[in-house]
């Protein structure tokens, strides 16, 4: 069985919307469900990666945070840590 967990952020919906949702995904049986969806930041979520054992996952927004979410944790939990960027990095 090839199990495995993506995220996709909102831009996969409409237009504007910060969420991100976690997909289960069933590679042999060609299935899968939303197992979360995060909801929290201001801004549309540009990246998104998983920790190596795929527990945590962090985000990171054009409301210039990048938030930490335990994916073990209940669904209604808030992310494990915010970082605040004050200053955008240039290109």
């Amino acid at each position: 069985m090839a199990l495995a967990r993506i995220a996709s952020p909102g831009r996969d919906g409409a237009a504007g919307d910060p969420s991100v949702k976690v997909w289960n995904v069933d590679w042999d049986a060609k299935t899968y469900t939303v197992f979360r969806t995060l909801k929290g930041h201001r801004g549309y979520v540009w990246k998104v990666a998983f920790s190596p054992d795929d527990r945590y996952l962090a985000t990171g927004s054009w409301d210039s945070t990048v938030k930490v979410w335990d994916l073990d944790a209940p669904e209604s939990a808030e992310p494990t840590q915010k970082v605040s960027c004050s200053e955008r990095a240039g290109w």
